[in-house]
């Protein structure tokens, strides 16, 4: 029977396997991430797997426990590489950083 707590928790679940991206989650990075014990949050991943809302991602990670943990992702993420995300991830903030370095203009020769 699930607590009342049961439907934030899996939308925090959720949301984290989400915020992933396709390099996903394992239960124990959820648990660390979350500060929720293994058996709530095994139980409420269960509940997302059953509902169909995350997938097995097909491949494990080391876990703190010396098995390999099962990556969860959600479905959209099915198929996409990881390596590809955490590239995009990485590179985010080069536009930005372009913009800024634009911003600042010229620079102008210093001496010391």
């Amino acid at each position: 029977m699930s607590s009342p707590l049961a439907p934030s928790i899996k939308q925090a679940i959720l949301d984290a396997i989400r915020a992933a991206g396709p390099t996903g989650c394992t239960v124990p990075e959820l648990e660390a991430t979350l500060g929720r014990p293994h058996q709530t949050v095994s139980a409420r991943l269960s509940e997302l797997k059953a509902a169909g809302l995350v997938k097995d991602a097909g491949r494990t990670r080391p876990s703190p426990f010396a098995v390999q943990a099962i990556v969860w992702i959600t479905p959209e993420f099915v198929g996409k590489d990881p390596r590809y995300h955490e590239l995009l991830t990485k590179l985010a903030p080069l536009p930005q950083l372009a913009r800024t370095i634009q911003d600042l203009g010229p620079l102008e020769e210093t001496t010391i």
